[in-house]
C-alpha cells in the first residue's frame, strides 16, 4: 500500500536525520560537493513530483468512486423530488394559498422566483452613459507597468527623469544582495 510505503520512508528519513545530527554537518566546500548537493535537490524534486502525482491520481480515483457510489442515490433523490413537485403543484392548483406543506420528515415549498435579467452590458453601458451616468462604476488604479517604465529609481525614491520631481506614494528598496536560485538539470521543476 502506497500510504504505508510513504510512512516507512518518512520514518527512515527521520532516523537518518537523527543519526546525522551527531556526525559532522555537511558543507559545500568545492564544485564536487556543490554538484552532489544539486543532484540531491534534483532527487528530492523528483520525489516531490512523484508523491504529488500519486496524490493527484488517488484524488481523481476517489472522486470517481464517490460519484459512482452516490449515483443511484442522486437519481433516487431526483426522481422522488419530481414526484413531490407534481403532488405539491396539484394541491397548489386546488388551493393557491398553499405554498408550504410541512410533514414529519421535512417540508416541500413553492416560492415565487425573482425575474432573470438577460443583459447586454455593452448596450446597457451605452444607454447609461447617455441617460444615467451615476449608475456607472469607475475604478481607478495606477498602471504600475507604465509607471515603472516612465520614472526612475534613485536613492530610495521614484522620480520623473524629465522634471526631477519625486513621485509621491512610492518608496524604492534596493537589495544589497543578489538573489540566489537553484536550477537542476533534468529535474522535476
Amino acid at each position: 500500500m502506497a500510504g504505508r510505503d510513504l510512512d516507512l520512508e518518512l520514518e527512515r528519513e527521520l532516523n537518518n536525520h537523527l543519526r546525522n545530527q551527531s556526525a559532522e554537518p555537511f558543507t559545500v566546500k568545492d564544485d564536487k560537493s556543490a554538484d552532489w548537493a544539486l543532484r540531491k535537490i534534483r532527487e528530492h524534486e523528483a520525489h516531490i513530483a512523484e508523491v504529488e502525482a500519486f496524490a493527484e491520481e488517488r484524488i481523481h480515483e476517489i472522486q470517481a468512486w464517490a460519484e459512482a457510489a452516490t449515483k443511484s442515490a442522486r437519481n433516487a433523490i431526483e426522481h422522488l423530488t419530481g414526484l413531490l413537485e407534481v403532488y405539491h403543484r396539484q394541491l397548489h392548483a386546488e388551493n393557491p394559498q398553499l405554498k408550504t406543506i410541512k410533514l414529519p420528515a421535512g417540508e416541500i415549498q413553492l416560492r415565487k422566483q425573482p425575474p432573470k435579467y438577460l443583459r447586454d452590458d455593452a448596450r446597457l453601458l451605452a444607454w447609461l452613459k447617455a441617460n444615467r451616468p451615476e449608475f456607472i462604476r469607475v475604478t481607478e488604479a495606477p498602471d504600475w507597468g507604465a509607471v515603472k517604465k516612465a520614472f526612475a529609481a534613485h536613492d530610495g525614491l521614484l522620480g520623473d527623469p524629465d522634471t526631477g520631481e519625486v513621485v509621491d506614494g512610492v518608496a524604492v528598496e534596493e537589495s544589497a544582495e543578489p538573489a540566489f536560485y537553484v536550477r537542476t538539470q533534468g529535474g522535476a521543476k
